[in-house]
């Protein structure tokens, strides 16, 4: 059996472990908002907001890490912190409903974007553009990309945000319809439920 690799091993031409390592600091005092997060499907992050508009994603071993490292922070007392970052466990659907809440009334009332909207929407689902499997997501609106000139006040431009992406075109979307009907006659839920029948059986 092959020896293990000793620390600090790297491929050829990779920086070791060491070496891609950075310390980074930052100043108590710009600390806002700290959010649990996922990394890799499990709930071992925090994501710290500053007040200058910057966010990083910390991952932990552990859940019992993540948490102990969010009670420090809160500890240590940042001037800037919001109340709702001051809990070390998961604030509840109450709390998330009240900042969705919010967020409305926001958006309505015209004191932020349809993109601050969406990107606070997308913040409050957990997704991050520090991880690329939690991306936020923007819906696609328009349809028009070959005019020279938009009239936003022409209803033609706009996609059918009824029907999602993969049916827009009728053609596709006859192809994603026969394909439902062959699955359907294959698969009777009756069956599935009794633990029989239905494709891999």
């Amino acid at each position: 059996t092959p020896a293990p690799p000793a620390a600090g091993w790297a491929r050829e031409g990779e920086p070791s472990l060491y070496e891609a390592a950075r310390v980074r600091t930052w100043r108590l005092s710009g600390l806002r908002e700290i959010l649990h997060r996922r990394y890799l499907l499990r709930r071992v992050a925090l994501e710290l907001f500053l007040t200058c508009g910057k966010a990083h994603l910390l991952t932990f071993g552990s859940r019992s890490h993540r948490r102990r490292a969010h009670a420090t922070l809160v500890s240590l007392r940042p001037p800037a912190l919001l109340p709702s970052s001051t809990s070390v466990g998961w604030p509840g659907r109450d709390w998330l409903e009240t900042q969705h809440a919010q967020l409305v009334d926001d958006w309505q009332r015209w004191r932020i974007s349809n993109l601050d909207y969406l990107l606070r929407l997308n913040t409050l689902a957990g997704r991050t553009y520090n991880d690329l499997t939690q991306y936020p997501v923007l819906p696609w609106v328009l349809k028009d990309y070959s005019s020279t000139e938009l009239d936003l006040a022409d209803p033609e431009v706009y996609r059918d945000l009824a029907k999602p992406v993969g049916a827009l075109d009728p053609k596709r979307a006859a192809g994603f319809k026969e394909r439902f009907d062959s699955l359907r006659d294959e698969f009777d839920p009756a069956e599935a439920a009794a633990g029989c029948g239905g494709p891999g059986s």
